[in-house]
């Protein structure tokens, strides 16, 4: 009988409660695969559920997101939060680059809807500002 042959006779000669259960790399090793192979296969058959239970999850808090109120801030601590003054807080409301609501005499800053200027946006910030202010480069010497 030629080695492949007794590999056919040894896989239909498993017995069917064989076929839930796991196979150790060094068994499924002798039954002719790859270490890789084996492990591979057992990875991917582990991580399917996972993806599904993380997809499910992710979706799952997205709807939660939308479904929760907009963390809102009065003005003070939302301008501490975000490093500046409570004057600069007051000008970016006020100029429409934070979102903000009024509750009587209070002003509410929405931070979820604020991010984090990118180095892109603080350097045209920066030129903004010294063409505002007539400053070049040329005149500083």
């Amino acid at each position: 009988m030629a080695l492949d042959d007794r590999r056919v006779t040894s896989r239909q000669g498993r017995r069917s409660s064989d076929a839930g259960r796991d196979v150790s790399p060094r068994e499924a090793t002798r039954a002719g695969g790859s270490l890789e192979d084996t492990l591979g296969a057992l990875l991917s058959s582990r991580l399917v559920p996972l993806r599904s239970d993380l997809q499910r999850v992710t979706a799952e808090l997205a709807v939660m997101r939308q479904a929760m109120p907009p963390a809102l801030l009065p003005l003070k601590e939302a301008a501490r939060r975000m490093g500046v003054s409570e004057k600069t807080a007051r000008r970016r409301v006020r100029a429409g680059e934070w979102p903000a609501r009024r509750d009587g005499r209070k002003v509410l800053v929405d931070l979820s809807a604020l991010r984090p200027m990118t180095d892109d946006e603080v350097a045209r910030a920066a030129a903004q500002v010294r063409n505002d202010t007539g400053r070049h480069r040329d005149d500083t010497t």
